[in-house]
């Protein structure tokens, strides 16, 4: 049960995260940034995913993955001002290289947890 409910968790951060992109970085995709402020509330997201539920630490992540994609697939696919949209194929595979640090802020917690409990 503490899986799902990071998961949703997880689901409600990443879709949070990605509108409020414009407060975090001045930018309305994260991606034009300059800065590293989305991607390291993205790592401290998954940081505190992790610390939920380390033995599922990839469940988290992932809720925050698809969060992110739903805003996205809501707001139409990312383009740069005088381009063309991102091909549908690469989005996601954009959007997962993207979220990378929240996959290492989830497992860097999770090795954490696990290594405060070796007796």
């Amino acid at each position: 049960m503490r899986t799902y409910w990071c998961v949703i968790a997880g689901f409600l951060a990443g879709a949070v995260l990605w509108n409020s992109s414009v407060v975090l970085t001045g930018k309305v995709q994260p991606w034009d940034a300059v800065t590293v402020a989305y991607l390291g509330a993205l790592f401290l997201c998954g940081v505190l995913l992790g610390l939920v539920d380390a033995r599922n630490f990839w469940a988290g992540p992932l809720g925050a993955y698809l969060g992110q994609a739903l805003i996205i697939a809501s707001h139409g696919l990312p383009r740069a001002p005088t381009q063309q949209p991102i091909h549908p194929v690469l989005v996601p595979l954009f959007l997962f290289t993207y979220s990378l640090p929240c996959f290492v802020g989830a497992a860097v917690a999770a090795a954490a947890v696990r290594w405060s409990k070796v007796p």
